[in-house]
């Protein structure tokens, strides 16, 4: 397990980090191993596991890209535009250890899990729903054994589309602030414990695609 929260850990801090690089064809326990930690984020309303596939190979897009696993009821794995998928994480599958295979070149394609936070599609979050964002997040890092590797959740990221100048206002009783995403589109939003008695809020210039917990490593690598 330590081994798997530690490719988790590097999925949270890098987005689209290598959690298994996949080859032609792999034993399902592998995979499973692998994304096992999505279980535990999927445990917490405020949360979600993301799941992606991309090749290393350029101009090679997911429609390109074909994961199927073998064995009694072979299936294939449906993938968005963006390479999203669900990869089934079943008893049943782990005890049959069927193979999954890629039409992909070996070594070509990586997979990797990501922690996201589940939104609303609201322009306005208030600090209680924002604390209780971080408290889930918290209790999933916890259980996945993280924070004894010295990670630690000092706010929220929000992701918009590149370019985009979008911005986040927040107020927090006479304290006001004016945010505005980076050239990649991204804002980080640091959440003060107070904020809930000050009734803060934060307001967006435009709905976020998503969002995800700012961890920060407090241990040297």
């Amino acid at each position: 397990m330590k081994a798997i929260a530690t490719l988790l850990l590097a999925a949270i801090l890098s987005i689209g980090a290598q959690t298994h690089s996949l080859a032609a064809d792999v034993p399902y326990q592998v995979l499973h191993q692998s994304l096992a930690p999505s279980q535990i984020i999927d445990r917490y309303p405020r949360l979600r596991s993301v799941q992606r596939v991309v090749s290393r190979l350029p101009g090679v897009t997911a429609a390109q890209i074909e994961i199927r696993i073998e064995g009694k009821s072979p299936q294939k794995i449906a993938l968005s535009e963006d390479g999203r998928m669900q990869f089934p994480l079943s008893d049943a599958l782990l005890k049959e250890n069927p193979m999954v295979h890629s039409n992909q070149p070996r070594g070509s394609l990586s997979i990797s899990a990501v922690m996201e936070f589940k939104l609303s599609g609201a322009q306005l979050i208030g600090a209680k729903d924002m604390l209780a964002m971080l408290d889930d997040a918290n209790a999933a890092l916890s259980a996945l054994g993280l924070t004894e590797q010295g990670a630690s959740i000092s706010g929220i990221e929000f992701q918009f589309p590149s370019g985009s100048q979008a911005n986040a206002e927040i107020s927090a009783g006479r304290f006001e602030n004016l945010l505005v995403a980076d050239q990649t589109g991204r804002i980080v939003v640091r959440i003060h414990p107070k904020w809930q008695a000050k009734g803060a809020t934060l307001k967006f210039s435009t709905a976020p695609l998503s969002a995800k917990p700012h961890v920060e490593n407090s241990r040297p690598q």
